[in-house]
């Protein structure tokens, strides 16, 4: 990639692969300056400044990712382009702005289970609770809709498994939950969403030791330590050895 780069420098396709390459192994600093080389070649381009704010927001950088998000958003109005956005806000605790945008991409996709799931976890945080538990059992009713189709994907049952967790269905968290690890347990997102379901159970133990696994398999500590779903957990040692222990962002 870098060969390709010094043979014609102003093509933005080679800088945007090797952007691409270097963020799939968590080098997301150097990522963002090549994804920033492509925004300055390609200024129209969506991809560019989506890459971009993506790098950053894993990079621990929330305000430049913001504004990458930003421009993609006022480039191309999409619902990722919102959700994107908003859940930037969210980790910045702009919880009305977050739940603007989240609200915009339900309406420009609402059929998507993930971009309500996200809009609950907002109007939770921003103490709209009979909302969140509204938008949780929206989130309920598309997730087990789309697994009718395709029941392998263990994203979904996990995410699933986290919204049930959310509206106090224990018993179906916990099933769902399961059938997500028959399907992948060493996939990074089922750790992340088994994290939270031990938490909303009020298992600080499980919940740390399935954060270390989704950590340990590439979860960004920056999210970690500014998620606002983790509060709980930050007055605990173990938390802190668990972000101590981290590869930090872009090494």
């Amino acid at each position: 990639y870098r060969r390709a780069i010094e043979v014609e420098p102003g093509y933005w396709v080679a800088h945007n692969a090797l952007g691409g390459f270097l963020f799939q192994r968590g080098r997301t600093q150097e990522a963002a300056s090549s994804y920033r080389r492509v925004t300055a070649l390609a200024p129209a381009n969506v991809m560019g400044f989506s890459n971009l704010g993506a790098a950053l927001q894993l990079s621990g950088n929330f305000d430049e990712a913001a504004r990458a998000f930003e421009r993609s958003l006022a480039l191309a109005p999409t619902s990722d382009a919102y959700s994107n956005t908003g859940t930037m806000y969210y980790y910045m605790g702009r919880y009305l702005d977050a739940q603007q945008m989240l609200e915009r991409a339900t309406k420009a996709a609402p059929n998507d289970h993930a971009l309500w799931g996200n809009l609950a976890d907002i109007q939770r945080a921003s103490t709209s609770r009979p909302q969140a538990e509204q938008s949780y059992r929206r989130a309920i009713a598309l997730a087990e809709e789309a697994l009718r189709l395709n029941p392998e994907d263990a994203v979904s049952w996990a995410q699933l498994a986290y919204y049930r967790a959310q509206v106090g269905d224990a018993a179906g968290a916990a099933r769902d939950l399961a059938r997500a690890r028959r399907l992948q347990p060493e996939l990074v997102y089922v750790s992340y969403y088994a994290s939270l379901v031990a938490l909303a159970a009020g298992d600080r133990r499980a919940a740390l030791e399935q954060l270390g696994h989704a950590i340990a398999n590439g979860y960004s500590s920056a999210l970690v330590r500014h998620g606002p779903e983790f509060g709980a957990l930050r007055t605990d040692p173990e938390f802190e050895r668990l972000l101590g222990a981290a590869r930090r962002p872009g090494d």
